[in-house]
């Protein structure tokens, strides 16, 4: 699952891969983030998910920079990702036949979830893998 940037076109195909491209940022079942053309891999054990698990991103337009913070089961993620482009496109990719994938919500909220919290690890996205100026 993850965000792509807005001017990435998504096809009609299970074989596309959009994590190929540095322009998009990816949370892997293995816990990795893929962000900037590299995997950083998970820091915590239980920062992996399988089958049955909600999975939650969330982005924060409303603050400098502008944020992806994931979420598993309603719990936290220590590593978010900064510097988002203010025009995205969300995604998931199934890679086994038969997998599937449902999107429970998907909404505007005055107030996010995810906070800033001590010990959080910033990932910063590279400004050179936006194709428009980053508001900062």
């Amino acid at each position: 699952v993850g965000i792509v940037d807005a001017d990435i076109p998504i096809v009609e195909s299970s074989k596309q891969v959009p994590w190929k491209s540095k322009r998009c940022i990816a949370f892997d079942c293995d816990g990795s983030i893929w962000t900037n053309g590299n995997f950083q891999q998970a820091t915590e054990p239980i920062d992996k998910w399988t089958r049955n698990q909600d999975i939650g991103l969330e982005i924060d337009l409303n603050v400098v920079p502008r944020t992806l913070r994931f979420f598993i089961n309603g719990r936290q993620l220590s590593r978010y990702v900064s510097n988002i482009p203010a025009r995205v496109r969300f995604f998931s990719t199934t890679i086994l036949d038969g997998d599937w994938f449902q999107v429970k919500s998907l909404f505007i909220q005055e107030h996010p979830q995810g906070h800033l919290r001590p010990g959080d690890i910033e990932l910063k996205q590279e400004e050179s893998t936006i194709d428009y100026p980053v508001v900062i």
